[in-house]
């Protein structure tokens, strides 16, 4: 009878080890995108391009099949690397970007989709076999003004590691967003990004004082589509395991100081 206890005692506490284990792992690994961005503007109309998207915990990692240039969000230490592959070095930006520098333009469209506030359009979708919510928002982040229409899943893998991390990211971005930040739960399988700028009418010189005249506030029809991004996730699961640290930070390249770069 007691030997009998104890082999029972035994398998349970086996059983509930390999269930914490199998927990931890699940909670260590990461979620990893390929996604391909399709961008139509008025001067320009380049082939599309795959990007992989990688998330784990408070790093985000964008890459492309180019490799120029690799980034890395970090927000557990509040700063940004850009890594050149092919050079093997990179330097480190603090997150969020300084005002008004290069960086903010550089790096803020691969931290985030635009951060604005977002409604439920009603309408739902399947990609990749997994149930999506359509939404759709207007409104300025990051000095632009972006129309965004996207599909989110909260049942696709990784959904939960996309969505902690973007809404992390908000919170520290929130002053670039005058109207607030209403992000839905989940990860976007589809997005179309739109930016605007105003149509400014030809400037007129008053005949009175030879000044110009001032520019009138403008109304909704003044805006024009600049460029529209077309974003499809092509895959999307989670790492086998923790998401080696040398994909944020390769092994054997080096640290350098940014120069001439405004930043």
């Amino acid at each position: 009878m007691l030997r009998s206890l104890s082999r029972k005692i035994v398998v349970l506490v086996a059983v509930t080890a390999a269930a914490s284990a199998l927990s931890a792992g699940r909670a260590a690994a990461g979620v990893i995108l390929h996604e391909q961005d399709t961008v139509t503007g008025i001067e320009r109309h380049p082939p599309p391009l795959d990007r992989i998207i990688e998330i784990e915990g408070l790093k985000k990692k964008v890459s492309d099949k180019y490799r120029v240039h690799d980034f890395v969000v970090d927000l557990a230490n509040n700063q940004t690397l850009i890594i050149h592959p092919r050079s093997k070095d990179y330097f480190v930006l603090p997150f969020p970007p300084k005002p008004g520098t290069t960086a903010q333009w550089m790096v803020l469209p691969f931290a985030t989709p635009p951060l604005i506030s977002y409604k439920a359009t009603g309408k739902s979708s399947k990609i990749l076999g997994y149930a999506c919510r359509e939404f759709s928002g207007d409104g300025y982040f990051n000095n632009t003004r972006y129309s965004v229409q996207g599909c989110f899943s909260t049942t696709a893998p990784g959904a939960d590691i996309y969505s902690a991390f973007t809404k992390k990211a908000a919170g520290l971005l929130g002053s670039l967003a005058p109207a607030g930040i209403n992000f839905p739960d989940g990860v976007p399988l589809s997005m179309k990004i739109t930016q605007k700028a105003i149509k400014a009418p030809p400037p007129t010189i008053s005949p009175s004082n030879n000044k110009p005249t001032p520019t009138p506030v403008p109304k909704p029809g003044d805006w024009v589509e600049v460029e529209t991004t077309n974003m499809i996730v092509t895959s999307i699961q989670l790492s086998k395991g923790p998401i080696p640290d040398e994909e944020f930070v390769p092994k054997g390249f080096e640290a350098k100081r940014p120069n001439n770069l405004g930043f």
